[in-house]
């Protein structure tokens, strides 16, 4: 029998009553043309294949698996635990294996034309599985905002294996589709079932379905914005800020991640440490969590609602009283230091909204050092955190010779997800590095950053000096997702002080309420001296006194549908 065709043999209690062939490459294969040709009033009690269907059961089997595989791996980077994983890639394997071999030219014969929005839907999936893998969870809003606002400086170096698993993900479930219909081919309804499962697991479908069933009633946050009552401090001491990209304190548990945070953990023996510090809507990415610490607000996603205005809009609510703001008005002249491209995520944009004097970012880095030495700490276009400490060092001596209070603001890159950055000091060779281990990361940051406290310590001259230490967000490594539930997680905020005396506030100081980075800023007028202890200021209240934080008042999930989709904030932040 030529291969394609199909024989049916049809018996009734052991004798053969009917035999029945069809051609499939003419006309499909199995029941509806075979069925149509059986004379009427043939029993059909039973049906014996030739041994050529095996082939074909074979495939339609193997097809099965890659297509539940393949559903599966699109759908699994939002799953907590990973203990599947290597079956799931091996069965993924020989599932794609048998089929080619199987299939033969069948499986390659031209689709309808309604296949080719599968494809479509496919694509449009693509990227936002490759982010979802790679970050550990798909937050639609820190995308768009990147979209808006562009992402120039940022690398795709080390997203290899996300961007692997995101093609073949994407890629098998259009090809499984187009295998199973050259097949089978089944009724149009076959397609439609199949773009609708593409649909339902997609996270931007998932987005955009809960934006639009989104309500926000009563509208409790847009009517707590507030702009904060600024004092005379009694001290005007120098300002040290450092996030810490990516340091979440949960690092701290020893019992997960051993002592590689206990260069941080010795700066809290007499320090003021707000220790549940929530993730909440808009705070989840770099600026993000600037933004939240600076200025109390989340970013809104104001792109998604006033899109033909965004692109041009250079400004960060700039109505809005901001730390480096007050500092300014104060004699301050804030700086910025990141080892990044300064323009990335409209970050350049937001602190020349917000009185920043001097903005370092990478391209001023390379113009202030030695292209040597930047040879050996560049990888994936970043500077290393140690690089970007010794350099935080001279800025510092400028301020302190020019003869004003310091005011600096510093952001490590190090830790940052699943590709982070190794120093030079903390590699075997003289040369920065990429790593997967978040934990190296975390502790070469954190002797980067300890290095550069004792370096304030020696030069400060007794000058009272104000050091605070914040991660700008959850880590984005999956690690942290796998290894702890969300509500462990919090981010960093201590607040160290150096010289004060008598100190503003009591050391040693433990803040265990549910707050969040809106919290952080109030917090700092009030630990410096710039505003009474129950200040508010955007949406956060200061935690050294009493008043509710919008995390103890609503719970963080209530808290997050309140902010997000919300087009009431979105306008009274904005505009």
């Amino acid at each position: 029998m030529k291969r394609g065709v199909i024989e049916v043999r049809v018996f009734c209690n052991k004798d053969l009553v009917y035999t029945a062939r069809n051609n499939s490459a003419k006309g499909g294969v199995l029941g509806r043309k075979i069925a149509a040709k059986r004379p009427k009033g043939v029993p059909t009690c039973g049906t014996e294949w030739s041994l050529n269907r095996i082939r074909y059961f074979g495939l339609l089997a193997s097809l099965g698996v890659v297509g539940v595989i393949a559903t599966f791996v699109i759908y699994q980077p939002f799953m907590p635990t990973t203990w599947y994983r290597e079956p799931v890639l091996v069965a993924f394997r020989i599932g794609a294996i048998l089929c080619l071999v199987l299939g033969g030219r069948l499986i390659w014969r031209k689709p309808p034309a309604f296949y080719w929005v599968i494809v479509g839907a496919a694509a449009l999936t693509l990227p936002f599985v490759l982010f979802a893998h790679a970050f550990g969870q798909f937050d639609l809003f820190s995308l768009l905002f990147h979209v808006e606002f562009g992402t120039e400086g940022a690398s795709l170096a080390g997203l290899g294996d996300s961007i692997a698993v995101a093609v073949l993900s994407c890629g098998f479930f259009a090809l499984t589709v187009l295998w199973f219909q050259a097949l089978v081919q089944p009724q149009r309804g076959f397609m439609v079932a199949m773009l609708a499962i593409l649909l339902v697991v997609s996270p931007l479908s998932r987005f955009a379905f809960s934006y639009l069933t989104a309500s926000v009633s009563p509208d409790i946050v847009t009517q707590r914005l507030a702009q904060p009552q600024i004092i005379q401090p009694a001290i005007v001491p120098d300002i040290v800020v450092i996030y810490l990209e990516g340091t979440e304190r949960s690092f701290a548990r020893t019992d997960v991640f051993g002592d590689v945070f206990e260069r941080i953990s010795r700066l809290e023996a007499d320090s003021i440490s707000m220790t549940n510090v929530k993730q909440i809507a808009g705070t989840g990415w770099s600026i993000a969590g600037v933004s939240a610490t600076l200025c109390g607000l989340p970013l809104v996603p104001n792109g998604l609602r006033y899109r033909n205005n965004f692109s041009a809009q250079t400004d960060f609510f700039s109505d809005r009283l901001c730390l480096s703001d007050v500092l300014a008005q104060q004699g301050y002249k804030p700086s910025f230091l990141v080892g990044a491209d300064e323009s990335f995520g409209g970050q350049k944009n937001f602190l020349e909204s917000h009185s920043f004097d001097t903005i370092i970012g990478k391209r001023a880095l390379q113009n202030m050092h030695s292209k040597a030495d930047l040879g050996q700490a560049t990888v994936a276009g970043v500077i290393d955190d140690q690089m970007l400490m010794k350099t935080a060092q001279s800025e510092y001596l400028r301020q302190r010779k020019d003869g004003g209070p310091v005011a600096m603001f510093v952001e490590t890159y190090g830790p940052h997800g699943i590709t982070s950055v190794l120093s030079r000091e903390c590699v075997a060779g003289d040369k920065a590095e990429l790593t997967s281990d978040v934990l190296a990361a975390v502790d070469c940051t954190a002797l980067a950053v300890e290095r550069f406290i004792d370096f304030l310590g020696q030069n400060r001259d007794g000058r009272p000096t104000a050091v605070v230490l914040l991660s700008d967000h959850l880590n984005h490594h999956p690690m942290m997702r796998q290894s702890l539930r969300d509500e462990e997680r919090s981010n960093l905020v201590i607040l160290h002080g150096l010289g004060f005396d008598p100190a503003p506030f009591p050391r040693a100081v433990r803040v265990d309420r549910p707050s969040s980075m809106l919290d952080v800023y109030p917090t700092l007028l009030a630990w410096l001296g710039l505003a009474e202890p129950d200040v508010r200021a955007g949406l956060g209240v200061s935690v050294l006194a009493e008043a509710p934080t919008l995390v103890e008042e609503l719970g963080r999930e209530a808290l997050d549908r309140q902010l997000i989709p919300n087009p009431a904030l979105a306008k009274a932040i904005w505009q």
